[in-house]
Parts: structure tokens; sequence; C-alpha cells
């Protein structure tokens, strides 16, 4: 299973594959005809994911380093 994927615009394209498939291969969907477009929305929602969670990491890294250097800056005060 994803998530709902409307609210996924880096993957639009590779969405709208899979959509088309499904719709064209109504019953060999079942049997494996799209697992290729599905593969590919995986990969991409797994690298949206990824680049969101270096983006909060990154995030959370600067907030502690200016927490530290204020906590510094009130000590030498």
């Amino acid at each position: 299973m994803h998530p709902p994927l409307a609210g996924h615009p880096m993957c639009r394209k590779v969405i709208l594959e899979l959509d088309k498939c499904h719709k064209e291969r109504t019953v060999a969907k079942f049997f494996g005809a799209c697992n290729a477009e599905r593969a590919a929305v995986d990969a991409c929602l797994q690298e949206e994911y990824n680049m969101q969670y270096d983006r909060r990491n990154r995030h959370r890294k600067l907030r502690k380093l200016k927490e530290a250097i204020a906590a510094e800056s009130e000590e030498s005060n």
C-alpha cells in the first residue's frame, strides 16, 4: 500500500503512468501488468521521503547548534 498520491507533486508523472496502466489493463493489473509502473511510484515516493527526512535532520541539527550558541553566549554574559 502507498499513501494517498494526490499530495506528491514530485512523483506526479509516474503516478499518472500507474493510473493510466490501471485504467488500460483493468484485469491484467491483478497479474502484474503494472508492476514496473508501481515500482517506479514506490521508488519516487521513497526518494521524496528521504529528501524530507534529510531536510528535517538538517533543520534539527541547525536548531541544536543555534541553541548551543545561545546558551554559550548567555553563560559568557
